[in-house]
């Protein structure tokens, strides 16, 4: 009977050490997976940041397509280009999350879409040829400006999320 006890003991061992050692294994394996997981997430953030970063590249051509005077006007219908304008940056604003990375982005875009629709009011003015129709040259400035802020801030988070 002894016999019988030790063996039995020592299978239990056995089973409490393999035991043991399985769940080391997939403890570490929860781990992996649990950092590959961290790793996709901010690869898909950076490819959002780095779309929205490209799409208001296109805005900045639109942007300077746009007449800012008079003479500039003729054979040109601005109404296209700011229609396009409108709907990258909605795109790109769609796109950034209200918290986090691209968060700052957002507020250049939101200043970018006020000076957009001040610019509109005035080709507006210069289409209907009322007293002060002439282009708000501010308004494309400034939307230029704040559209080339939102892109470096894209650049900088995706930069950060790469660390």
């Amino acid at each position: 009977m002894d016999v019988f006890n030790t063996v039995g003991i020592i299978v239990t061992i056995i089973g409490v050490i393999v035991t043991i050692i399985c769940t080391a294994i997939a403890v570490n394996e929860a781990r992996k997976a649990k950092d590959y997981s961290e790793k996709l997430k901010n690869a898909v953030k950076r490819i959002s940041l780095l779309t929205a970063a490209e799409r208001l590249r296109l805005v900045q051509d639109h942007i300077e397509q746009l007449p800012h005077r008079m003479r500039d006007f003729r054979g040109k219908n601005p109404d296209l280009s700011i229609s396009k304008i409108r709907l990258e940056i909605g795109r790109a604003i769609s796109s950034l999350q209200r918290e986090g990375p691209g968060s700052i982005a957002r507020k250049y875009l939101a200043e970018a879409q006020e000076e957009l629709n001040q610019y509109e009011d005035s080709a507006d003015r210069v289409a209907a040829k009322t007293p002060d129709y002439n282009f708000d040259a501010d308004a494309k400035r400034n939307m230029r400006l704040a559209v080339q802020e939102a892109v470096s801030e894209l650049v900088s988070a995706t930069n950060k999320l790469e660390e």
